[in-house]
C-alpha cells in the first residue's frame, strides 16, 4: 500500500500542475484570437486540462485516503468531459457554415447554449469546487 502512495501521490500533483498551468495557457491564447474555430480550439485545450488537473486531484485524494472527495473529484472530471465533448461539437459544426442558415444556425445556438447552461457551466463549477475547496479533507 505504501508503495502505490508514493507512486499515485507525486504523479497527482504533477496531473494537476501541468494541467492547472496549461488551462491558464489555453484560456489567454483563446482571448487573443480573431478566428472563432480557434479560438474554440484553445477552449478546447483549456477545457481538456481543467479535466486533467480534476484527474490529478482524484488521484491525489484516492493517494491519501480520501475515497469519497477522490470518486466525487473522478466523476466531476467525467462530467465534465462528456458536456464539452457535446456542446464544443456543436460549437464547431455553427463556426463551420460558410454561408450561414437562418434556421439550422438558430437552433445549434440555442442548443449549444442550453448544453452549455446546463451542463457545462455545472460540471465545470463542480470540478473547480473539488479541486480548489479548502475544506476538502
Amino acid at each position: 500500500m505504501i508503495a502505490v502512495l508514493l507512486h499515485v501521490l507525486p504523479l497527482g500533483r504533477i496531473d494537476m500542475v501541468i494541467g492547472s498551468l496549461s488551462a491558464l495557457i489555453g484560456i489567454l491564447y483563446a482571448t487573443i484570437q480573431g478566428e472563432m474555430k480557434r479560438l474554440l480550439a484553445h477552449s478546447t485545450i483549456e477545457n481538456m486540462e481543467i479535466i486533467t488537473a480534476g484527474i490529478g486531484a482524484a488521484m491525489v485524494f484516492f493517494a491519501t485516503g480520501h475515497q469519497v472527495v477522490g470518486a466525487i473529484a473522478l466523476i466531476a472530471a467525467l462530467y465534465h468531459l462528456a458536456n464539452h465533448s457535446v456542446y464544443k461539437a456543436l460549437l464547431f459544426i455553427g463556426t463551420g457554415r460558410s454561408r450561414p442558415e437562418p434556421a439550422p444556425a438558430i437552433s445549434t445556438a440555442l442548443t449549444a447554449s442550453f448544453a452549455e447552461c446546463r451542463g457545462e457551466f455545472g460540471s465545470k463549477r463542480l470540478n473547480l469546487n473539488v479541486e480548489f475547496e479548502p475544506n476538502n479533507s
